[in-house]
């Protein structure tokens, strides 16, 4: 029995040394083929870091400008939008009306009140005796009191033609009056010839005294007649006379007036015009001189509310070609590795490039001398868009006033060898 065990523990002794014997010697073709596998792998890094690339940039901020941007338009007032009259990217022509905001009033009747004035038909402000005119209704009834005392004169006038009516009656009285003593003083002198004959014949006694007499007693009556007729001439030139003068102190008084009235209306209509204008000013958005592009800065709806200085819309001008281009500063830190026609990658703030694609750029000028700004000095450099504003994902994108992008720019493209190298060159030369 011991000795069974005994080989048992022999045959197990000689198994382990075996096994180890195995186990530590190395085959020679791992140790060959695994080296080579090592020192090709490091080699072809080695090769491939001095082939492979990547561009240096440096980082800021560009702010975009337009030659011909499109023009802003604001709420001036606030309250809700009572009209809108263009729809989002709809087109407009010059002064045309986009929008009512904050008023209850029909912007038709202020714009018919303004044609009114403007062409002095005052006859025609009683058909707004009736209207609403909200914050002008009290310049309105102001002016229509300017306009009722300005026909006050109108009196004044009547009695100038009344008394051109009473002028022509005297003349018209006087014309027949000198046609009797006309003929009155024809029917005088015939008696007064008649008197120097009947005068002769009474002194020859060829009459009788009676008779004489009737005959000087026909010619006192002839000539109180035309005495009559001269005083009453007379009277009625001294009527005429006074009306003449009357009526140049009433055309002194109607000039008077009428010039201290029309004052006062015009100075009513040009504060109504004044605050027409105003009223046009705050309340309605109308296109400027361009045909262009109406583009909504947010959603917009009809009752919906805003705030006074709140952007509503863009209108781009179509007419002009847009030129566009983006302007930033670079800090003086690397700034001499800037070169024209570098190229620019340009990460809009208004679209995640993740979403949009980024927009490619080039230097077209870099400023010669630095700029202080905010306490250190910076480079102004002009960037161009070759593409516009069409990403790299063929998005186009529209044009929004003041548009602010992260940039890239590319100045130089650097191997991994040279980036590992320079710096100890650099020490080893220094």
């Amino acid at each position: 029995m011991n000795n069974v065990d005994q080989k048992n523990r022999d045959l197990d002794s000689l198994l382990s040394n075996e096994s180890n014997d195995l186990m530590d010697t190395k085959p020679f073709w791992i140790v060959k083929y695994g080296n080579m596998f090592y020192g090709v792998f490091f080699l072809s890094m080695l090769i491939l870091s001095a082939f492979v690339k990547y561009p240096e940039v440096i980082l800021s901020e560009m702010l975009f400008i337009s030659d011909n941007p499109p023009v802003k338009y604001l709420s001036k007032t606030d309250g809700i939008i009572d009209r809108l009259l263009y729809k989002n990217n709809s087109y407009v022509e010059k002064d045309k009306l986009i929008a009512i905001i904050g008023t209850n009033v029909n912007y038709k009747h202020i714009l018919g009140l303004e044609r009114i004035l403007l062409n002095d038909n005052y006859d025609s402000l009683k058909l707004f005796d009736e209207v609403n005119l909200g914050s002008l209704q009290m310049p309105f009834n102001e002016l229509k009191m300017a306009y009722a005392k300005a026909n006050i004169p109108s009196t004044i006038q009547d009695k100038l033609h009344l008394n051109a009516l009473k002028i022509k009656q005297y003349e018209d009285r006087n014309t027949i009056l000198k046609t009797q003593y006309d003929l009155k003083q024809k029917d005088y002198l015939d008696l007064e010839r008649k008197v120097g004959i009947d005068s002769n014949l009474y002194l020859k006694d060829f009459i009788s005294y009676n008779e004489f007499q009737e005959t000087k007693s026909n010619l006192r009556v002839a000539e109180i007649s035309l005495l009559g007729l001269d005083e009453s001439m007379n009277t009625n030139n001294l009527n005429i006379t006074s009306i003449k003068n009357e009526n140049i102190l009433l055309e002194e008084e109607y000039e008077i007036k009428l010039k201290q009235l029309n004052i006062d209306l015009k100075n009513y209509t040009s504060q109504l015009i004044s605050r027409i204008l105003d009223w046009k000013k705050e309340h309605l958005l109308v296109s400027d001189k361009i045909n262009g592009t109406v583009t909504y800065a947010k959603e917009l709806k009809e009752y919906s509310p805003v705030k006074k200085g709140e952007l509503l819309f863009y209108i781009s001008n179509d007419t002009l070609k847009e030129e566009l281009y983006g302007t930033s500063k670079i800090a003086i830190i690397n700034s001499g590795k800037l070169e024209q026609y570098q190229t620019v990658n340009i990460k809009l703030r208004n679209y995640p490039y993740h979403e949009y694609g980024i927009l490619k750029g080039e230097i077209v000028s870099i400023s010669d001398y630095p700029i202080l700004y905010n306490g250190e000095y910076y480079y102004d450099i002009k960037i161009g868009l070759p593409n516009s504003l069409v990403t790299t994902y063929g998005i186009q994108l529209p044009f929004i006033s003041n548009m602010i992008a992260d940039i890239e720019i590319v100045t130089e493209d650097y191997s991994f060898l040279e980036r590992f190298f320079n710096p100890i060159k650099n020490i080893y030369n220094n």
